[in-house]
């Protein structure tokens, strides 16, 4: 999936996200707003993870995402 999917639909993914990452807060994601360089650098943040680590697990995230895309017709 590409996150330009990911951010429109950014609602769905943020329990998600949350659950992930569990260090960031409701207030965090509303900020981010699915911006995936904001949200990489507070995960970095909060985590304190090396900023290659935040990109692999982002990475991992969208391909995870890929499989639980809504089916055809679904809102």
């Amino acid at each position: 999936m590409k996150w330009e999917q990911i951010q429109a639909r950014w609602h769905d993914y943020k329990d998600q996200i949350k659950q992930r990452w569990s260090g960031l807060t409701d207030d965090d994601l509303t900020v981010a707003g699915g911006r995936r360089d904001w949200l990489a650098a507070k995960i970095q943040l909060r985590s304190g993870a090396a900023g290659s680590q935040v990109e692999k697990e982002i990475a991992e995230f969208e391909i995870e995402c890929k499989c639980a895309t809504p089916a055809a017709g679904t809102p």
